[in-house]
């Protein structure tokens, strides 16, 4: 797994989706603090975060708060 800060997962999105898809996990970090985790949906990890989320914050898979209506 690999650590970028979010200046540098900004200036690279593209690349890291491309290393995702080929299944690594991409950590963004923030003053060198975790703060996000890049996986694919398909993975354990990922299955977990969805297993672990309250059902009333997802509506056909997004975040309810990102829904529009």
């Amino acid at each position: 797994m690999s650590s970028l800060s979010v200046t540098a997962a900004l200036a690279a999105l593209p690349e890291l989706l491309d290393r995702v898809q080929r299944g690594e996990e991409v950590t963004i970090t923030r003053h060198g603090r975790p703060l996000a985790v890049l996986v694919r949906p398909d993975s354990r990890r990922a299955d977990a975060a969805f297993s672990a989320a309250p059902r009333s914050w997802w509506r056909s898979g997004v975040p309810t708060e990102m829904a529009t209506s």
